[in-house]
């Protein structure tokens, strides 16, 4: 059944499928209120199914219209004018489950206004949920693909909607790369990279789980939250090409376990995104 007097307007968007509710994920643009209370059409929302149906009807959505999930703040306006650029949006979103969690790729959409509102270069920041609804920016806001340098052929777009491939021990995602701005036809998307308007598909690689990692410089240390294990053994993921790391086991009372503190552990040097941790 077709869905009518729908209230709500889009041109882009995305489904994600959620294993753990069994439903689909309408990752969607809409507009919002700024923090300076002026519109913004480029803001991120999402809708969902209340199920997994055969066909999307207007009776299959157990969140509607869609519910706001990002919109630009204060903070992206500053780094966008940084940049040369007159302010920030959003010009899309997805997700997927990951592990325990789920992960998921931003759009970001710098723009030049004037002399026309619908120009600039598009580029993703990586964000994430624990449930599958609440999502949330990292505090470091990372750019995970930003577009390149004059000359490469991503040097003005560099965008996906899928999830990482594993392939081995590396995480690989396909991505569509343009010389090209959203606004290829105006005369500023045309200025600002030489005028060409070359597309191509470009590979982009990470290690397993590499979105972001704990860095010491010289000597550091951590204490992860508790967990409950189910295996046998022990694997962190590290890299360590000049020092060593030891891991070390604290019991519910957060002293270190005997036989099995960091003086007890093993050391373990080089690179592995498996690494076996033993005790003495």
């Amino acid at each position: 059944e077709q869905v009518t007097n729908m209230t709500y307007r889009s041109d882009s968007g995305s489904l994600m499928y959620d294993p753990k509710r069994n439903r689909l994920v309408w990752c969607v643009k809409t507009g919002g209120q700024r923090y300076d209370g002026t519109w913004e059409g480029h803001a991120q929302g999402m809708a969902w199914t209340m199920g997994l149906p055969e066909a999307i009807s207007k009776n299959s959505w157990g969140q509607w219209p869609p519910k706001p999930v990002f919109i630009p703040d204060e903070r992206d306006d500053k780094e966008a004018r940084a940049q040369g650029f007159t302010n920030r949006g959003f010009y899309m979103w997805t997700g997927w489950p990951y592990a325990s969690a789920y992960l998921g790729w931003m759009w970001r959409y710098d723009r030049w206004i004037p002399p026309h509102p619908h120009d600039g270069p598009l580029y993703m920041e990586l964000v994430y949920s624990a449930d599958g609804e609440n999502w949330k920016r990292i505090p470091e806001r990372p750019v995970i693909l930003p577009y390149g340098e004059v000359g490469d052929f991503d040097s003005s777009i560099s965008l996906t909607c899928n999830p990482p491939i594993r392939f081995g021990d590396e995480l690989r995602i396909y991505y569509s790369g343009s010389e090209a701005t959203h606004g290829w036809d105006l005369d500023k998307g045309i200025q600002w990279k030489g005028g060409r308007t070359r597309h191509a598909i470009g590979l982009a690689k990470w290690r397993l789980d590499g979105f972001m990692s704990l860095d010491a410089i010289g000597v550091g240390s951590f204490t992860t939250r508790p967990v409950i294990f189910n295996g046998k053994n022990l694997f962190i993921n590290f890299k360590s090409p000049n020092g060593f790391v030891k891991v070390g086991i604290l019991g519910e009372n957060g002293k270190e376990i005997p036989g099995f503190a960091p003086a007890d552990c093993d050391e373990i040097k080089g690179d592995s995104v498996k690494q076996i941790i033993s005790w003495k």
